[in-house]
């Protein structure tokens, strides 16, 4: 189990991992004898259409700004399983580039991307009284 209040390096990262990243992911994940579940995350990712990978990960990010503020996205932005990778690799002293792809597959930008820009709507919202029906 991993601390709820750590957190995964704030490293740079980019969308869109190339196929060769990937596998260098998916090597040292191999390397590092990773936990199941981190392997089946990015095992999963590693074949998914990127359209998909984003589609998943923008709906994921959605459903927890419906739930609560998304202050940082590798905080609590992710799912709970998502950090916990994403904090496994850091701990085991993956790569810079390898964190980076990890981060690319969980499409981490693309997702701060879309908190940023609804973050004010969702707050607005939540701050709004007297606009719905008590039942």
């Amino acid at each position: 189990m991993t601390d709820p209040a750590a957190v995964p390096e704030d490293i740079y990262f980019r969308g869109k991992p190339k196929s060769n990243n990937i596998r260098a992911l998916l090597l040292e994940m191999i390397e590092h004898r990773v936990s199941d579940e981190t392997a089946q995350i990015f095992g999963i990712l590693s074949v998914t259409a990127p359209e998909q990978r984003l589609a998943n990960g923008l709906s994921n990010t959605m459903a927890i700004l419906l739930q609560r503020n998304i202050r940082h996205i590798l905080a609590d932005g992710l799912l709970q399983e998502e950090i916990n990778a994403l904090l496994e690799l850091d701990r085991m002293r993956f790569t810079d580039e390898s964190r980076i792809t990890a981060r690319g597959m969980l499409c981490v930008k693309e997702r701060y991307a879309m908190v940023k820009g609804l973050r004010g709507y969702f707050n607005s919202a939540r701050n709004e009284e007297d606009s719905q029906l008590r039942t």
